[in-house]
């Protein structure tokens, strides 16, 4: 019997402990060991949920403060040495510049978590798609590196072009944004 070594991926745990052991009494010329590990494909949608359930927290949070704000004048900066002018703006304006820039970063969120999301999912396929060799001696962060690397380096429309391409039936991102779109 071939020893296996199962980890489960959801956890990621432990990033610097070797995959294998060293030796612990197994005859390691004689045998090739196995490492099976099992992936959860629920967290590339845990990322997403918890870039939503953030991302909504805090533009309510923000859009109720606003609403009983005074933004008549502008904010004073606490303690600051020194003080930046602009335009100036009505309460309205600066409501719609407030709401504007908490609605922008809450967007750059999700399109980061969006961005993870696919780059987990190419990681995931990557290692689905045929065997790999690895040293005994090597962790898990040493094992996932290269791939975690190749999923970082490809363009936003590279990554989803990779990721769907592994997929069957393949999504219609194009089309997904065109329904939604004409729901708004």
């Amino acid at each position: 019997m071939r020893p296996s070594v199962n980890l489960d991926f959801s956890d990621f745990a432990p990033h610097d402990q070797p995959l294998m052991p060293k030796s612990q009494g197994i005859q390691m010329t004689a045998i090739n060991p196995t490492l099976e590990l099992r992936l959860n494909p629920n967290r590339i949608a845990a990322i997403m949920d918890s870039a939503i359930i953030s991302s909504s927290e805090v533009v309510n949070f923000h859009f109720n403060a606003l609403s009983n704000a005074d933004l008549g004048i502008p904010a004073e900066p606490v303690e600051a040495t020194f003080r930046l002018r602009g335009p100036q703006m009505d309460a309205a304006q600066r409501r719609a510049m407030h709401e504007n820039w908490i609605l922008a970063k809450s967007f750059q969120e999700l399109l980061r978590a969006v961005r993870h999301a696919l780059e987990q999912a190419h990681i995931f396929s990557s290692l689905l798609t045929k065997k790999h060799s690895i040293k005994s001696a090597s962790t898990l962060a040493d094992f996932l590196k290269p791939f975690e690397k190749r999923a970082s380096a490809l363009t936003f429309p590279e990554l989803i072009d990779a990721v769907n391409e592994k997929l069957n039936p393949k999504l219609e991102f194009a089309e997904s944004y065109r329904s939604q779109r004409h729901r708004v």
